[in-house]
């Protein structure tokens, strides 16, 4: 089971960006090594990162994350995930290079004010995750 996790995170590792998860769903659906049992574990491990993600919307915390992870969990077992999928990752890059070129674009202030409210945010976030906690 760990031979393939590894097999089918290297194969997803040398899609193209923006292709990808579907080349990753065709190499799936014509790889012998696909049982009944690795597709129960990944219906499983999805359902745990989806439920993780659904609490982690309510309370601070990465759910975006747990929600891809669920995608890419799943995008070996659907053509329409595995398009969504590398839709999203499009969009994410393209989200991240603007992020990074207007990073690059502030000052030395700019960039201490960022990273202040940036932590800020972070610590607000923690302080209402605790206070969920206490009751």
């Amino acid at each position: 089971m760990l031979t393939a996790l590894k097999r089918s995170l290297a194969n997803l590792k040398l899609g193209r960006p923006g292709r990808r998860f579907e080349q990753h769903y065709e190499w799936a659906q014509q790889s012998e090594s696909r049982g009944a049992s690795r597709r129960w574990i990944n219906f499983l491990l999805a359902g745990i990162t989806f439920a993780i993600g659904v609490v982690l919307v309510f309370i601070p915390g990465p759910a975006v994350v747990f929600f891809f992870i669920t995608g890419a969990l799943l995008a070996p077992e659907s053509r329409a995930i595995a398009r969504f999928m590398d839709w999203s990752e499009m969009k994410i890059r393209a989200l991240w290079q603007w992020a990074i070129s207007q990073w690059r674009g502030l000052s030395q202030a700019g960039k201490i004010a960022a990273a202040s409210l940036l932590a800020m945010v972070g610590v607000v976030g923690a302080l209402t995750f605790w206070r969920i906690l206490r009751g």
